[in-house]
């Protein structure tokens, strides 16, 4: 199994991060609306389990492009969790016929340090995770091609333009 390091995140608040989800996603991709119903829902299934919460618990919203830039984005709260730890468990739980070959590594996309969770075989027909922390909530651009990711989390609102 590919060994992971979590990424250092901020330590988590004592007040609880109450902001709407779906806010911190982007509204559209490069002037297309985006989507905003359920996906990976197997993946996010998976990540439930091993972070050991209760099935509804695990708190998610989603914003899809499935057009010619395929992009999937997640904003994924797990109570009780930081986004380090929500990190750690989804790069066990991604690729879970190939958890022996997935790597994480980082890399500076943009103006973000952003975590790739990958794996060589399985990226072909499920893309490439693209991770960054935002307080206690892990954001994930999933997508097949890193250039699609990085359009994808500069079309993220600013924390001026958010709803909370």
């Amino acid at each position: 199994m590919a060994s992971v390091t979590p990424v250092a995140s901020p330590l988590a608040t004592a007040t609880p991060d109450t902001r709407l989800l779906q806010g911190l996603l982007p509204s559209d991709f490069g002037g297309s609306e985006a989507h905003t119903f359920a996906v990976g829902e197997e993946m996010l299934a998976r990540l439930t389990a091993e972070l050991g919460l209760a099935p509804g618990d695990l708190e998610v919203a989603f914003a899809s492009d499935h057009g010619t830039n395929f992009v999937q984005m997640y904003a994924v709260r797990a109570p009780g969790h930081s986004a380090g730890e929500t990190l750690a468990a989804l790069a066990l739980v991604a690729y879970p016929d190939a958890r022996e070959t997935t790597t994480v590594t980082e890399r500076r996309m943009g103006v973000r340090m952003v975590t790739i969770i990958g794996e060589p075989t399985e990226a072909e027909s499920l893309g490439t995770l693209y991770c960054v922390a935002d307080g206690q909530v892990l954001i994930v651009a999933q997508a097949f091609d890193k250039a699609v990711a990085e359009a994808a989390f500069d079309e993220l609102p600013s924390a001026d333009s958010r709803d909370y």
